[in-house]
C-alpha cells in the first residue's frame, strides 16, 4: 500500500512539473503566407563621399580704406547682395563731389567755347575774321568737349568707389571665419590668400564619391532615371541625385558626383552626409 501511494505521488509531481514548463515556454510566432512575385527592387551601392560646396568666393575689397562695420557674424547664411562690410566712405564721397564740381565747371566752359566757335563760323563767311581764328575757336570748343567727357568718366569712377565702400555678398551661401575686424585698413585687390571672408554655396551642395569600376556601367545605364543619393542615415534628400560620373585611369575605381540641394533639412552627424548610396532600380 505504501509503495502504491509513493508511486502515485511521484507521478503527480512529474505532471505538475511538465505543466509548469509548458506554461512558461516561448510564445507562438505568427506565420503569414505571401504570394511570390517578380518586381523591381532597389540596389544600393555604398561609398564614402566627400562634401564640397557648389561654389566658393573669396570676398575682397575693391577700394582702400578703414573698415568701419561688419554686418554679419561668422557662420551666418547670407543672401546674394546682402551687406557684409562698410568701409569709411567719406574720402570717396569727397572725391565724387570734387569730380562733379569739375564736370560742372568744364561743361560751362565748353558751352561758352561752342558759342564762340558758332559766332566765328558766321564771321569768317563775311571775312570779318580770318579762317585761322575760326579754326582756333573750333579746336578750343572740341577740346573742352573732350574734357567734359573725361570729367563724366571721372564722376562715374568716383561714384563706383563710393558704392564699393559697401561690400556685398556676391553669392548666397554660408560665411566662414572672419579674417578682418573693424578698425583695420583694408587694401584694394589685396593678396588672394588674405580675403575678408570666404562664402561657400551649400544650397545645392556636391558630394563626390568613388565606386568600384564594376558598378560604373550600371550607374551609366540607369543614370537617365535620376539615381537618388542617400545620406549616412538612409535619408533621400529632396532632388538629390547622381549628376555625372567619369572613369579614372590611375586606378580601378570610377568616380561619381552627387548633387544634394538642401543639406539642412535632414540633420546628419557633423551636418554633412557620412556616406552616399546610389540606388539603382533593377527589374
Amino acid at each position: 500500500m505504501k509503495t502504491t501511494t509513493a508511486v502515485a505521488a511521484l507521478s503527480l509531481l512529474l505532471a505538475l512539473g511538465c505543466s509548469r514548463r509548458s506554461a512558461g515556454g516561448p510564445a507562438r510566432i505568427p506565420v503569414t503566407v505571401a504570394r511570390a512575385e517578380q518586381r523591381a527592387v532597389p540596389y544600393e551601392i555604398l561609398a564614402t563621399g566627400t562634401v564640397e560646396p557648389r561654389q566658393t568666393v573669396s570676398v575682397q575689397s575693391q577700394v582702400t580704406g578703414v573698415l568701419t562695420q561688419v554686418a554679419f557674424h561668422e557662420g551666418d547664411e547670407v543672401a546674394a547682395g546682402q551687406v557684409l562690410f562698410h568701409i569709411d566712405a567719406r574720402p570717396f564721397q569727397a572725391a565724387l563731389d570734387q569730380a562733379k564740381a569739375m564736370l560742372a565747371r568744364d561743361q560751362a566752359q565748353a558751352q561758352s567755347a561752342v558759342l564762340d566757335a558758332q559766332r566765328y563760323a558766321e564771321l569768317v563767311k563775311q571775312d570779318y575774321v580770318t579762317k585761322s581764328d575760326y579754326e582756333a575757336k573750333r579746336a578750343a570748343a572740341e577740346a573742352l568737349q573732350a574734357v567734359v567727357r573725361a570729367d563724366s568718366a571721372a564722376v562715374v569712377n568716383a561714384a563706383l568707389n563710393v558704392d564699393w565702400a559697401t561690400i556685398r555678398a556676391p553669392i548666397a551661401g554660408r560665411t566662414g571665419r572672419m579674417l578682418v575686424r573693424e578698425g583695420n585698413l583694408v587694401r584694394a585687390n589685396a593678396n588672394a590668400t588674405d580675403p575678408l571672408v570666404v562664402i561657400n554655396q551649400i544650397r545645392p551642395i556636391l558630394v563626390r564619391f568613388a565606386v568600384p569600376e564594376e558598378h560604373l556601367a550600371d550607374i551609366q545605364r540607369y543614370r537617365k532615371n535620376r539615381l537618388p543619393v542617400l545620406d549616412g542615415h538612409g535619408v533621400h534628400r529632396r532632388d538629390a541625385h547622381v549628376r555625372r560620373q567619369h572613369r579614372r585611369h590611375d586606378d580601378r575605381d570610377g568616380a561619381a558626383q552627387g548633387r544634394v540641394p538642401e543639406p539642412g533639412q535632414h540633420p546628419v552627424a557633423g551636418g554633412v552626409p557620412e556616406r552616399a548610396a546610389a540606388a539603382l532600380r533593377r527589374g
